[in-house]
């Protein structure tokens, strides 16, 4: 008799269950091991890197694996929580980073709605050519207008949400051990 197959779905969720959750939330290593590689994957996808979070990412695991063993953390789970951010969301955080970094710096006054900053995101996006001719003529403009506000303004936000990933991550992983411990005693034969 022949097995139904399986769902496009279904396969997937077996897969990202083998590959993703089971290395994330079931590991051996102390759940502080796992909150670690939430917070570092956080604060890498908080910072404006858009396209070079993941081999940050590992650059950072590698350094710490020599310098710092102690503070290592779950690489794969930092390369997921990582992908909470992408080419897609950079438009509206770069707005937040830019805006705070510029509430941080003092120039209230320099603070323009979304719509524009979208515009010209938009077009900095379809014409790379011209941002470098900008770049060679003039960079300490560029880097004041956008680069020091938004390198400024990640870091409060990246902070918080590395702060709060370690949080969320360090309950989860201990609740669902907690729970795993109870199935197993709860099936374990008594008097043994």
């Amino acid at each position: 008799m022949l097995r139904p197959s399986k769902s496009s779905w279904q396969r997937l969720r077996q897969r990202l269950s083998i590959y993703l959750y089971r290395p994330i939330l079931g590991g051996h290593h102390a759940p502080e091991y796992t909150a670690r590689g939430a917070a570092f994957g956080l604060l890498i996808a908080f910072s404006p890197t858009i396209g070079a979070q993941i081999p940050l990412l590992g650059l950072l695991w590698m350094l710490l694996h020599r310098v710092a063993p102690r503070y290592e953390f779950n690489l794969v789970a930092a390369s997921a929580w990582t992908l909470t951010t992408n080419f897609f969301t950079a438009p509206p955080l770069f707005y937040l980073f830019v805006v705070t970094g510029r509430f941080i710096l003092g120039r209230w006054d320099a603070i323009r709605g979304y719509d524009l900053f979208s515009q010209r995101y938009a077009a900095s996006q379809d014409s790379i050519d011209q941002i470098w001719v900008l770049l060679q003529h003039d960079p300490l403009s560029v880097l004041e207008k956008f680069g020091v506000p938004l390198m400024i303004g990640w870091i409060p936000w990246g902070i918080l949400a590395a702060w709060l990933g370690y949080l969320f991550t360090l309950k989860t992983v201990r609740l669902r051990r907690a729970r795993k411990q109870a199935r197993t005693t709860l099936q374990t034969p008594s008097g043994r």
